[in-house]
């Protein structure tokens, strides 16, 4: 499950399990906010934070500002009600989701739909 404060380290994980097919992003876009910065103490209560590192995916995607987009879009709310439907033993959408391709298994997993 993702949702827009999902941030830093998180991104990264959640984009590659999801793009090499070994997970399920249920949620809200994340936070687009993984810029990795050194703190550097300026004096009188100063701090100057220095981006040092940033990340690309393979495909040359920057995800800060951008964030990762889910499989299942749902509001943060309902996003745990929908991750245990879809992972519940025997659904349709289990089996589908262990041996399908990334792209076609999100197009299986669209199905699902959010109760208001």
């Amino acid at each position: 499950m993702v949702v827009v404060h999902t941030a830093s380290a998180a991104e990264p994980l959640a984009y590659l399990l999801a793009s090499s097919g070994r997970a399920t992003l249920i949620g809200e876009r994340t936070a687009g906010a993984m810029l990795s910065a050194e703190e550097i103490a300026l004096g009188d209560g100063w701090t100057l934070r220095l981006p040092t590192a940033d990340f690309y995916t393979a495909d040359g995607e920057r995800l800060e500002g951008r964030g990762v987009e889910p499989t299942i879009a749902a509001p943060a709310d309902q996003a745990l009600e929908i991750a245990l439907r879809v992972a519940r033993p025997g659904s349709a959408t289990t089996a589908t989701r262990t041996r399908r391709a990334p792209a076609a298994r999100a197009a299986q997993l669209a199905h699902v739909s959010v109760a208001p």
